[in-house]
């Protein structure tokens, strides 16, 4: 089929906060072939939206704005946009006060290859705070609204459809389910996209929760009358299943699941009596509470980000990783690249990209070239840096996630990511960072885990992976630099504790995600340059940082579990000999106090200078 004409409608009341970065994302959408329209809607406005708004259509003739002077209820917003995007083979409705993640309005079209499908749903992702009651509730729901629509497609917050719906009821309260039935009537079928992530907030407190609810369940129940429709997410046993398997999962919560339970069923109680005894309209409904940000990935401004970069083998690794960070619309960044190899980074970054900034340093560690390229960064005035290894690539919406975190978590000193095995997009590398003290191990959490639920909530972390980690200027000025005497392995973690000891602490966010190609400068996390620095450093890390009670039980694993398993795994290898060299002597230079480049690698030709090639 040809590729179709897309019009994508923003709703939007009252939303200054969030539309500047959802028109931004939803600006930076391609999809081969396909002409796209950003349609706002902007009604009844009292703040900045349709100034924010106006100012984006100035800069991209492909958005336009809808004002309407009076809120007159969401379906008559969804009708001026069907009627401004005449023409459009499918129509995409966004609200204003959510953000999709990079990918998610291709994967809602890529549905309509399948000639059945009338309307696709993404997967509404809320951000509230699991550890309280509230946030608990919201997560709860839109995690059935999943598990539902994974079985029996059911559309929510942002949705997409064939343009052959002419217009809305003005009453109606259920916009998508309408939409829904009307899609149904002519023939179509309903599709879900799970990948086709939204990111949302739930209602903030306890009142907003069941005015939300008693809202839905009155529109429900109003369509159900008056047109014999009910989504799946009517299904009451469907519902209860998948309910109870929730609580199987997490039994510790059981109080308050049952207490969401409770308050569910008083707002259908109430939205019974709204629809079959006051006959009360919902068609403009009163604002909530804590729908109106979504605080992990809502900036007020762009703060300036350096972006750097060290290369030292394989140049083809740090041209596709700027290639990505291009591609991020965050409009506030710095791009530097370290040269510290002799593979002629250099020279290829600045035909690919004359607009970055390089430095050509003597390969002094890869702990020396990031210390470098921060103190650039950071006299050029930077509030962030954001390091990443030339073999990483970055999600579209990376940088402003990341920033995101760090601003509304003043005390993090490092934000990071899920990070995915570049060969394997949906394995994990990376999920957080912990050391076990007891044996002197640092490990990332889900690795090699497929991508799920377990890993989508912020968390503390021990360390943060340097791999793609951003870096607030005033934890760098703090700490100090990166330990040059470790060259590379065991760096970032040095650095991390070193935070943790004077107060700071290590963010893992869900929103930044990045695809590792996972040592590939020195061939993998088994070639022996890798097993040198990883088992001398590993020494110099716990004579540094571990307790005395640490030494008996590390010394143990280190000799048993570490030294002999890789000893013994190298036996069978090609280059086994190497390796076990490797190992050896690693200790030696441990036990000797041996750092830097150590005894294994050749001294490097010096660089008549150190010069900036920018």
């Amino acid at each position: 089929m040809p590729a179709p004409s897309i019009a994508i409608g923003v709703m939007a009341h009252n939303e200054a906060r969030n539309v500047g970065r959802l028109l931004a994302k939803l600006r930076s959408v391609e999809i081969p072939g396909s002409a796209i329209r950003i349609i706002v809607v902007a009604s009844g406005c009292s703040d900045d939206t349709v100034a924010v708004a106006q100012s984006a259509a100035r800069e991209d003739p492909r958005v336009s704005v809808v004002v309407d002077p009076e809120r007159r209820g969401k379906a008559v917003a969804i009708n001026q946009f069907i009627a401004a995007a005449h023409g459009a083979d499918l129509l995409v409705m966004e609200s204003a006060d959510t953000l999709p993640e990079a990918g998610t309005i291709a994967a809602l079209v890529t549905r309509f290859a399948d000639p059945r499908v009338g309307m696709v749903g993404a997967h509404p992702m809320p951000e509230d705070d699991e550890s309280t009651f509230i946030g608990f509730a919201n997560q709860l729901l839109w995690r059935l609204h999943h598990a539902v629509a994974s079985r029996s497609p059911k559309q929510g917050e942002l949705v997409a459809w064939r343009n052959v719906v002419e217009s809305l009821p003005a009453d109606s309260a259920v916009d998508e389910a309408y939409v829904e039935q009307l899609i149904l009537q002519r023939g179509y079928t309903l599709a879900y996209a799970p990948e086709a992530i939204v990111r949302n907030r739930g209602a903030a407190t306890v009142r907003a929760f069941i005015l939300q609810r008693r809202r839905i369940h009155a529109g429900h129940r109003a369509l159900s009358q008056e047109h014999n429709y009910r989504p799946a997410t009517r299904d009451h046993s469907l519902v209860l299943r998948l309910a109870l398997g929730e609580l199987a999962r997490s039994p510790g919560r059981a109080h308050w699941f049952l207490l969401t339970a409770l308050l569910e069923a008083w707002a259908s109680v109430l939205g019974w009596w709204d629809h079959a005894v006051a006959h009360r309209s919902y068609a403009i409904w009163t604002m909530i509470d804590g729908t109106k940000g979504l605080a992990r990935t809502t900036l007020e401004g762009y703060p300036l980000v350096g972006i750097l970069s060290v290369s030292f083998e394989h140049p083809e690794n740090v041209l596709e990783c700027l290639a990505s960070v291009k591609r991020d619309p965050y409009p506030s960044k710095r791009i530097l690249v370290v040269d510290n190899g002799r593979s002629g980074a250099a020279a290829l970054v600045r035909e690919a990209h004359p607009d970055v900034e390089l430095l050509r340093l003597e390969n002094l560690g890869l702990a020396s070239a990031v210390n470098v390229g921060v103190r650039a960064l950071l006299a050029a005035g930077c509030e962030f840096v954001l390091l990443l290894n030339d073999d990483v690539v970055i999600a579209r919406d990376f940088i402003e996630h990341a920033v995101a975190a760090a601003v509304a978590d003043p005390r993090a000193a490092s934000v990071t990511g899920p990070v995915f095995y570049y060969d394997d997009p949906e394995r994990l590398w990376y999920a957080g960072g912990e050391i076990l003290w007891w044996l002197g191990k640092t490990y990332h959490r889900g690795r090699r885990v497929p991508w799920g639920p377990a890993f989508r909530a912020d968390r503390r972390v021990d360390y943060g992976s340097g791999a793609a980690a951003l870096y607030p200027a005033s934890a760098l000025r703090a700490i100090g630099g990166w330990d040059e005497r470790y060259f590379l392995v065991f760096e970032e973690a040095d650095w991390c504790v070193r935070a943790s000891r004077q107060g700071w602490h290590h963010l893992y966010s869900a929103g930044p995600k990045a695809w590792h190609k996972v040592s590939a400068s020195f061939g993998g996390e088994k070639a022996p340059t890798y097993l040198y620095f990883l088992f001398r450093n590993n020494l110099r890390f716990m004579r540094r940082h571990a307790r005395p009670w640490h030494w008996p039980t590390f010394l143990a694993f280190y000799a048993l579990e570490s030294l002999g398993r890789y000893s013994l795994s190298a036996l069978g290898a090609p280059d086994r000999w190497i390796r076990e060299r490797a190992i050896w002597l690693a200790v030696a230079d441990a036990i000797r106090g041996r750092y830097g480049r150590g005894s294994w690698l050749p001294a490097e030709q010096p660089i008549a200078e150190r010069r900036a090639d920018a």
